[in-house]
């Protein structure tokens, strides 16, 4: 019968000799794999953040265009009522509900004004955030490249 040692079988090397070696190649490109990923994620974000500007911009322009378009519409109206007043087929006082729908309407406008500035503020404190971030990768990325040469 034959019993063997604990701390022998715990020191004798391993079956397979490449298992736990370091291969400064292989930690090379691991690194700059991981390296490019996350300037490819930062890039990605940076796009992503740009398009929600523009995107938040142009729904901006397309409601103020429907909001004048409203206010010419509200403008026509009275000229009409101004003539048929004249004619004595309406009441000038009629007039005030337009006036208030044109209030309404400026109203509205400022406050697509106040929203949007709102919306790109948040935005562009992500965005420059992300864009940091995306510039201190790089530079590690030409730290580490320089480093390594």
């Amino acid at each position: 019968m034959v019993l063997s040692d604990p701390y022998q079988a715990r020191t004798q090397p391993s079956e397979s000799p490449d298992l736990g070696k370091y291969i400064p190649e292989q930690a090379a490109i691991k690194i700059d794999d991981l390296f490019a990923d996350k300037r490819r994620i930062g890039r990605t974000k940076l796009e992503v953040f740009a398009a929600e500007i523009f995107e938040r911009l142009r729904l901006r322009t397309v409601n103020l265009s429907r909001l004048e378009c409203d206010r010419t519409d509200l403008y026509a109206m009275m000229h009409n009522l101004d003539r048929q007043a004249r004619y004595r087929m309406r009441e000038h006082q009629e007039k005030r509900i337009l006036y208030e729908l044109l209030f309404k309407a400026k109203q509205e406008e400022r406050l697509q004004d106040v929203e949007c500035w709102r919306d790109v503020v948040l935005v562009m404190r992500d965005f420059l955030n992300a864009w940091d971030a995306h510039e201190q990768m790089q530079a590690r990325a030409i730290f580490l490249d320089h480093a390594g040469s």
